[in-house]
């Protein structure tokens, strides 16, 4: 190629690039080094603004889908000759646009590349023309697209970027274009990607406007299903944290966001990923700030929640954000009926008993009960709506929520999620506000199942888990209270007392937990559910079992457990360890213990 020739240089580029029609057309030209001929053509006639566009246009064309003719650009030092020629001709919106391009064709799809060409100046020569060219749509679009590909699981990037003022340029971008989709789709995907690596980051972005300027892009595109989508993700990635939390979500809440999430989950019902991100927004918001909770139950957000809920049952992973969005509109203030301090909101609560969100996640536990991702957030969310209204609590009772709680803590009885959650969710449905059981008297053989399945899984706990200890206290004090009907109280019986032989004659025998009744050689979870089980039928304590973890209470020997005090089983502590232990499995009869526990119960002796 002759360069010494203006003309001749860029017909030839305007040649090569026509000829970059195909994947092997474009590696058979890299082959025969073209991206180099490029590069130096570029180089040679770096005041040459048109050789300079049309060197971009052709480096985009040879390295679009194509790693190795990326490599080879790079290693020819493209990118330093294509950020140069940027640089020198910034006032030229056409090439400017051509060279981010020809930057994000480099950058895209491949990690390696992208950390080179950030290293090498890519960051601040996109962010330089996107500022020098903020009246030109296009340049913004493309800038815009580069700086999400630059920031995409790259943190040394996403400084690079902020420090050139990516987070300003963006911002002003979002508002100058309000009517322009793609600017607005592609700056609140790049806003995600850059705010989510600092919290400095998203309390610069809440500073400068970005929440109002998306609110203002869904608004504006009501019927784009890709701005709702990622107009959400925007905003749940600026109210994320911690310091900014607070602060993005009351100004998101003050600009419309709750409205325009209801909006778009009720104008994209169908849309699964639209359905998703609004759900996500919707808990971010309501976790980050109160003012965004109540401006959401006052948008209709709570009707719009149960549709998508009932709309999508089919779908796991969309029940479990409509889920956990259920329990941060629920975990309020604690001003429901609920007494516990653990409850949520009683308006929340009553707003989604109101739109029959309960029955809507009674169906999806039952839709889903071998994930124990959807059972862990269906169960809390019904706990805390339990806890929130006696309105809740009651179209709970009357969907069947007892029995899908008992099937959720029988299908997952090792899942600490869903037993902890499980635990509190059987105790706060037995209350009607009172000292009686209003689930006993609706349904007794109900409630029996689920206080059934809730000791099976409090038998299951590791007595170190204070917080499940308690709740497990919490659920057979209140099955006391309420066991005067034959079927509870044989549960509370069987469960809490350890007298097998009395209940066996009134209730067939349920099969125990496989951590208990299967053979194993690890002594250590042996005595863990004999002590367990010990705890919580009798309320009996020691202070060898109140570490806060297991770490705190397993030794480093092998096989060994110790005290509060450090001491193994050979020391004091270890005394009332075997004590306890002896006592514990002296009280469990043939069927919950194990040929290898008489064993081992055998040698101790």
């Amino acid at each position: 190629m002759n360069k010494s020739d203006a003309a001749t240089v860029q017909h030839a580029l305007q040649a090569l690039h026509a000829l970059c029609i195909d994947n092997p057309t474009r590696m058979r030209l890299g082959c025969e080094g073209a991206c180099e001929a490029v590069v130096a053509c570029m180089e040679h006639r770096v005041l040459d603004a048109s050789v300079q566009q049309q060197g971009a246009a052709a480096l985009t064309a040879l390295c679009c889908l194509n790693f190795r003719n990326k490599r080879r650009v790079l290693l020819a030092r493209g990118c330093e000759v294509l950020i140069t020629g940027m640089r020198v001709h910034l006032s030229k919106a056409a090439l400017q646009r051509q060279g981010v391009q020809a930057l994000l064709c480099l950058c895209c799809h491949s990690v390696i590349c992208r950390s080179v060409t950030g290293e090498r100046g890519a960051c601040s020569a996109t962010v330089a023309a996107m500022r020098a060219h903020g009246d030109d749509a296009e340049v913004q679009r493309c800038c815009a697209e580069a700086i999400l590909w630059l920031a995409l699981n790259n943190t040394a990037n996403s400084s690079r970027l902020v420090r050139a003022g990516a987070l300003e340029a963006l911002t002003a971008a979002l508002l100058t274009y309000v009517s322009d989709g793609e600017v607005q789709y592609y700056c609140a995907r790049a806003l995600t990607h850059v705010c989510c690596k600092s919290e400095a980051y998203r309390l610069r972005l809440g500073e400068l406007g970005a929440c109002g300027a998306v609110v203002a892009g869904m608004r504006a595109h009501p019927d784009s299903g890709e701005v709702q989508q990622y107009g959400a993700d925007a905003l749940a990635a600026l109210c994320s944290g911690s310091a900014a939390a607070a602060a993005n979500a009351a100004r998101a809440a003050d600009s419309g966001a709750c409205a325009a999430i209801v909006a778009a989950a009720r104008a994209h019902l169908h849309d699964k990923k639209v359905q998703m991100f609004a759900a996500h927004a919707v808990r971010t918001l309501c976790d980050a700030h109160a003012a965004a909770r109540r401006a959401y139950v006052s948008a209709g957000g709570c009707a719009a929640l149960a549709r998508t809920l009932r709309a999508h049952v089919s779908d796991a992973t969309l029940q479990a954000f409509g889920a956990r969005a259920v329990q941060s509109l629920c975990r309020g203030d604690g001003d429901g009926d609920g007494g516990s301090g653990s409850g949520g909101s009683g308006a929340c609560a009553a707003a989604l008993s109101d739109v029959r969100a309960c029955e809507a996640l009674v169906a999806s536990m039952r839709a889903h009960l071998t994930d124990a991702r959807v059972q862990e957030h269906c169960v809390e969310a019904v706990r805390l709506l339990s806890d929130g209204a006696a309105a809740a609590r009651a179209q709970l009772r009357a969907a069947g929520a007892l029995e899908a709680v008992d099937a959720a803590l029988r299908a997952h009885p090792e899942e600490e999620g869903v037993r902890f959650s499980g635990l509190g969710a059987v105790s706060s449905l037995q209350r009607d506000g009172s000292s009686s059981c209003a689930a006993e008297a609706e349904s007794p053989q109900a409630l029996a199942g689920a206080v059934d399945g809730a000791c099976v899984a409090a038998d299951l706990q590791q007595p170190s888990v204070a917080a499940v200890q308690s709740r497990a206290e919490g659920l057979l004090s209140a099955a006391r209270r309420c066991g005067s009907t034959a079927a509870t109280a044989a549960v509370v019986q069987r469960r809490c007392s350890g007298n097998h032989g009395a209940v066996a004659a009134q209730k067939p025998q349920v099969q125990e937990p496989p951590a208990l009744t299967r053979r194993t050689d690890d002594g250590d979870s042996r005595l863990a559910a004999a002590g367990a089980l010990w705890g919580v039928r009798d309320g009996w304590r020691d202070r060898h079992y109140t570490a806060a973890s297991d770490q705190n209470v397993r030794g480093n020997a092998p096989g060994g457990w110790r005290g509060a005090g450090g001491s193994s089983e050979t020391g004091e502590g270890g005394i009332a360890l075997r004590t306890a232990r002896f006592r514990a499995e002296m009280r469990l009869d043939g069927h919950w213990r194990s040929s290898s526990m008489v064993g081992e119960n055998s040698e101790a002796s």
